[in-house]
């Protein structure tokens, strides 16, 4: 309940907190251990709270860029609906990035 009201304005003052990088690397089966690259390791850095981990490779960070937009997707339509504000841009960031970790962790 606490997250419908601090996304749908109710002036309860919840804070958001953005997940660990562990929270969202998750193993991918078949991946052939390719470095991640500087862009990609850039955009995740500004969704978690936290550098990504030095061994990040192309595929978990492919699959962490893939469930970034989504959930952008997800969100600006849910925040475009009549009668919604839109929250901070801190508050947006670490919206998407726990929507992130939901969606690279459930099978």
């Amino acid at each position: 309940m606490g997250l419908f009201s601090w996304l749908f304005g109710s002036g309860a003052k919840t804070q958001l907190g953005r997940p660990l990088i562990s929270d969202i690397a998750v193993s991918i089966p078949g991946d052939d251990g390719t470095p991640a690259t500087k862009n990609q390791i850039d955009a995740i850095e500004r969704t978690t709270c936290e550098p990504p981990l030095g061994n990040l490779t192309y595929q978990q960070a492919a699959a962490i860029m893939s469930a970034r937009s989504y959930s952008k997707f997800v969100m600006d339509d849910v925040l475009s609906e009549p009668g919604v504000g839109h929250p901070r841009r801190p508050d947006y960031l670490a919206l998407q990035a726990n929507l992130i970790a939901f969606i690279v962790r459930d099978p």
